[in-house]
């Protein structure tokens, strides 16, 4: 959010539309969102609640709030009442003739506090609280570009959004690999694949970045495309299957795997320093903002679309792994560690489809199964963080009567 900010374009001020939208600037909503899951942020236990005081504690922080409009503001966008959330729900049961337990939980994930009759708050789900936090910017701008244009207002905003996570994605996997610690491995990204493919059609490559480390290589499609909250709620294998399958989703990016992988065999794509007759190991990845529910079910459309994994004539035979998903959560957790050269990123994607229960898991789940596992402290977002936190603080301080320190 903070860096389409410095883009400076005018059809995409997430900050302007934030406000229209809520009377809010994203640096204030976050902040005082933040200040909601406060109180509950180091809570494991239902015992801890209760000596928390947790049904008053909403309250205690919404009349330290200066303003009574913002905090009216605040209310209507983190909360709701029984008779507000009955009305949904029964509206939902009415227009789209579900049955009551079929209902999408997404009127919670948008309010994530039950109003009390006394006019306190309480959480209805810790990870929905945490989401509004930490996520509640994007799906307001979601929403938001969605109303001004309800015919091309999302695909504009997720195109755009699109670019920036390019970048970003682009900009981590540079720093992780620069360096003398480094040694053989090298990222490059979409414009050097470009000036290094001579014989190329005069348009993109097929994929966004590429990882050359001794005989491995990994191909990168990076991408925003994500699963809607209603589909996963159902969990209806059939919608499921058909979402995958529409344009630019999920099979689609699989597919232009599929040709660059094509590309780098044939010489058709190629990077500074990559020698096809030296590649032993291909390892497709697709590299997602938005996580993706990883099981069996899941990802067998998935497999079944990419390249089958064998071995292929390339100067010397070059085996093709089974194509892998990694967010940028996962990419940031392992950002240190493969800069310093403690992992490499080959051998992280080997291991993990060599071992049985992990093949179909996250990566994640892969890194937190290991007992050993310790994620070292990512410096560049602890910069960022602490940037986003002054900025946030300033807007606590100007918004709310806090306790003297």
């Amino acid at each position: 959010m903070t860096l389409a900010q410095s883009k400076g374009d005018p059809d995409f001020d997430f900050d302007a539309v934030i406000r229209e939208s809520t009377g809010l600037s994203i640096v204030e909503f976050m902040a005082l969102a933040f200040l909601y899951y406060a109180p509950f942020g180091d809570v494991t236990e239902v015992r801890q609640l209760e000596a928390k005081g947790f049904w008053n504690s909403i309250q205690q922080v919404e009349r330290q709030i200066r303003k009574p409009e913002v905090r009216e503001t605040l209310r209507r966008l983190f909360s709701n009442d029984q008779v507000g959330f009955r009305s949904m729900f029964e509206r939902e049961i009415t227009h789209k003739k579900k049955y009551p337990l079929a209902v999408s939980l997404l009127p919670f994930k948008k309010q994530p506090f039950y109003r009390t009759a006394h006019g306190s708050a309480i959480p209805l789900s810790f990870p929905f609280v945490l989401e509004k936090f930490s996520k509640g910017t994007y799906w307001a701008l979601h929403a938001r570009y969605g109303e001004m244009d309800k015919e091309n207002g999302v695909n504009n905003f997720t195109h755009f959004v699109g670019v920036l996570f390019q970048e970003y994605l682009t900009s981590l996997l540079k720093r992780a690999y620069s360096g003398t610690q480094c040694g053989e491995q090298h990222f490059y990204n979409e414009q050097e694949i470009i000036a290094s493919s001579p014989h190329a059609p005069k348009e993109n490559p097929p994929f966004d970045g590429i990882l050359i480390n001794g005989d491995s290589t990994v191909l990168f499609e990076m991408t925003t495309i994500g699963l809607p909250v209603d589909l996963l709620e159902r969990g209806d294998p059939e919608e499921f299957l058909q979402h995958l399958q529409r344009k630019r989703s999920f099979l689609d990016k699989i597919g232009q795997l599929n040709r660059a992988i094509d590309g780098i065999l044939d010489g058709t794509w190629s990077a500074p320093g990559l020698y096809r007759s030296k590649i032993r190991h291909i390892y497709p990845v697709l590299a997602l903002l938005h996580p993706f529910p990883q099981n069996l079910a899941t990802w067998e459309p998935l497999r079944d679309a990419a390249k089958r994994p064998d071995y292929y004539p390339v100067g010397g035979d070059a085996f093709v792994h089974d194509v892998q998903i990694l967010t940028v959560e996962e990419l940031e957790m392992l950002e240190p560690s493969l800069h310093d050269g403690r992992k490499s990123l080959p051998y992280l994607l080997n291991r993990k489809v060599g071992v049985c229960k992990a093949a179909d898991s996250s990566m994640k789940d892969f890194l937190l199964s290991d007992p050993h596992y310790h994620e070292p402290r990512n410096e560049h977002l602890t910069a960022i963080f602490d940037d986003v936190y002054i900025l946030m603080r300033r807007a606590l301080i100007d918004q709310v009567e806090l306790a003297p320190e």
